[in-house]
């Protein structure tokens, strides 16, 4: 049982059962409401005893209106001694957050869900100065939708992959079924690292089984300063590294056998993300997006870093809500609590 912080919501809310996707966009509300809670109980203290005059109609919580709609239509019913306090006992309304987390504990305040998303109806053009290259090696599933996104905000993105995948978009396309509306794009694609060069960003979205076989092929796409941002589920290859501990630098072979993925990949290439959504292949070509848009990206250092906010500003104006964390670690046991849950 996990505590719902939502203001004026006291019940308890339940973890997500087995046969539901534990990658939707309900996961680990923390903290990102328990300021704006605070903030509404003072608020409701603060009319305890004094006028009832105030209604509180969805028009009233409104915009300000005009005529007899609105706070201020509400506010010329009082007695003129209890204008002043009552204008102050009215919520504030939450304010919409586009860019990553600033706090390495807390959230910015919200009564809704993290608001590191763009503003509705409206898509954003990838702008971080940068940033200018993105490759995502491993088009399945996570990475195709990633890189459609991608792409559909006109980011310089180009997608690794094989078989029938690789040919059905070459030939038709990149189709995205989703909630929020299904688009068609025409990524480069390819399956030879070679000729794509090095990037600003590598985004490693194959599988874990897979990377060991993967890694040793990454050196084309990997400049002076290129980040390598791992996607994988489950315990990552780089769990154990710059944590300053007495496991520090320890690898786990069922993880990376003979430390094959910590050779190729420094560890101070490395960012760790979380993905909490899901999505699947149904065709060549195409990707069913399921539910959920929210990723978490952080330095295994712990530390606060800008390419990490760059990241963050990139994957947010592809429409994604992505925030920044210091603690990376926690949230993979978080995700693999839920996934057992």
């Amino acid at each position: 049982m996990v505590q719902d912080g939502r203001p004026g919501r006291a019940r308890r809310a339940r973890l997500s059962h087995a046969h539901r996707s534990v990658e939707g966009a309900d996961q680990s509300r923390r903290r990102e409401d328990r300021a704006a809670g605070n903030r509404l109980r003072a608020a409701r203290a603060s009319r305890r005893g004094r006028s009832r005059g105030i209604r509180h109609s969805a028009c009233d919580l409104g915009r300000r209106g005009r005529g007899r709609c609105g706070p201020a239509a509400s506010l010329q019913r009082l007695p003129h001694a209890d204008r002043g306090r009552s204008r102050r006992a009215l919520p504030r309304a939450a304010r919409r957050l586009q860019a990553p987390e600033t706090h390495s504990h807390r959230r910015p305040n919200s009564t809704h869900d993290d608001r590191q998303d763009p503003a509705p109806g409206r898509r954003s053009r990838v702008h971080a100065a940068d940033i200018v290259r993105i490759v995502i090696v491993g088009a399945g599933a996570i990475g195709a939708c990633i890189g459609a996104r991608l792409c559909r905000a006109r980011a310089d993105v180009a997608l690794v992959a094989r078989g029938a995948h690789l040919r059905a978009m070459l030939e038709r396309g990149l189709s995205v079924r989703s909630p929020g509306g299904d688009f068609t794009v025409r990524p480069e694609a390819t399956d030879d690292l070679g000729a794509l060069g090095p990037a600003d960003v590598v985004l490693l979205a194959v599988k874990a089984h897979s990377l060991p076989s993967v890694a040793p092929h990454l050196d084309p796409l990997l400049g002076p300063d290129t980040a390598v941002v791992s996607m994988q589920n489950g315990l990552p290859w780089w769990y154990f590294q710059q944590t300053s501990g007495r496991f520090d630098g320890l690898t786990l072979d069922r993880v990376d056998p003979g430390g094959v993925v910590a050779r190729a990949i420094a560890p101070q290439r490395v960012v760790g993300a979380i993905v909490y959504w899901s999505a699947e292949v149904v065709a060549p070509g195409v990707i069913c997006h399921q539910e959920g848009d929210r990723i978490t990206i952080g330095e295994p250092d712990g530390s606060r870093s800008d390419r990490t906010r760059r990241i963050a500003e990139v994957l947010i104006a592809a429409g994604f809500r992505c925030r920044t964390t210091t603690r990376i670690r926690r949230e993979i046991w978080v995700k693999l609590l839920g996934n057992v849950a």
